[in-house]
C-alpha cells in the first residue's frame, strides 16, 4: 500500500499565461507554451537539488530505497532535463579525476513519462548513420528504466505541441507522449519501455490522471513481465 512509500510532490510554474477572448469564457491553455518551456528549464535546477538530497539521505540512513519519479506533459521536460544535467556532471567529474572505468551510479530507479510534451527524438542515442543525439539522450543513463506512456488519441499533443512551440514547427518532430519514439530500436536506450495507453481508454491529455488506477494496473503488469525476462 501507499503507507510503504514516501511521496514527495514537486511543483513548478508550468501553466503560466492563458489567452482569453474578450467578453467570453473561451481560453486557449498553452498559448504561452514557449514561456513554460523556459520555466521548465529553470525548474530542473531545484529538482536536481531535491534528488541529490534524497540520495544523500539514503546514504546517511544506510538504506537502499528505490527512487521513482513521475511527471505529466511538460513536467517531463523538468525531469529529463534534471537527469540529463546530473549525468553530464557525473561524466565530467569522472573524466576530470581520470576515473573513466568507474561504474556510473544510477540517480533514480524508475522514471514514468505520462503524455510527455517533449520531442519524440529526445531520447535518441545518436547511433547509426545520419542519426543525431536527442536533447535528453544522457537521461537514460541516469535511470534504471524509463517507462513512457503514449496515446495517439491525445489531441492536445497532436495539435498544441507544435502549434504553440515555434521550435518544433521547424522540424518533423512530434510529441514523445503521442507517437512514442520514431526511430530504429538500435538508436534507443535499452532501458526504455513504451506503453500504448490508448487501449486503456486514455484519449485525452488529462485522462491518465483521471484513470490512474487503470494505468497503474497496466504498469505493474508490464513491469512484472519485463522483470521476469530480466531474470531469465
Amino acid at each position: 500500500g501507499l503507507e510503504d512509500f514516501d511521496i514527495i510532490t514537486f511543483s513548478w510554474r508550468g501553466d503560466e499565461g492563458r489567452l482569453f477572448t474578450t467578453g467570453t469564457n473561451y481560453e486557449i491553455p498553452g498559448a504561452y507554451f514557449n514561456r513554460n518551456v523556459l520555466n521548465a528549464d529553470a525548474a530542473k535546477v531545484q529538482l536536481i537539488k531535491l534528488l541529490l538530497d534524497i540520495k544523500s539521505r539514503n546514504e546517511i540512513d544506510d538504506k537502499e530505497r528505490d527512487i521513482s519519479v513521475g511527471a505529466h506533459s511538460l513536467g517531463n521536460r523538468v525531469v529529463l532535463g534534471a537527469l540529463e544535467d546530473m549525468e553530464e556532471h557525473i561524466i565530467a567529474f569522472n573524466e576530470l579525476k581520470k576515473n573513466k572505468e568507474k561504474k556510473q551510479e544510477l540517480i533514480v530507479d524508475n522514471v514514468f513519462l505520462l503524455e510527455a510534451a517533449v520531442s519524440n527524438d529526445s531520447l535518441n542515442l545518436g547511433t547509426g548513420t545520419f542519426q543525431s543525439k536527442g536533447e535528453f539522450y544522457l537521461a537514460s543513463k541516469a535511470a534504471r528504466r524509463i517507462i513512457n506512456f503514449t496515446s495517439k488519441a491525445d489531441i492536445v499533443l497532436q495539435m498544441a505541441f507544435k502549434t504553440y512551440n515555434p521550435i518544433y514547427c521547424l522540424d518533423s518532430s512530434s510529441a514523445l507522449g503521442r507517437t512514442g519514439p520514431v526511430t530504429d530500436k538500435s538508436n534507443l536506450p535499452k532501458n526504455l519501455w513504451n506503453i500504448n495507453s490508448s487501449p486503456m481508454g486514455i484519449h485525452g491529455h488529462s485522462h491518465m490522471m483521471e484513470k490512474q488506477y487503470i494505468v497503474v494496473k497496466e504498469l505493474y503488469d508490464v513491469m512484472a513481465r519485463n522483470l521476469m525476462q530480466e531474470f531469465q
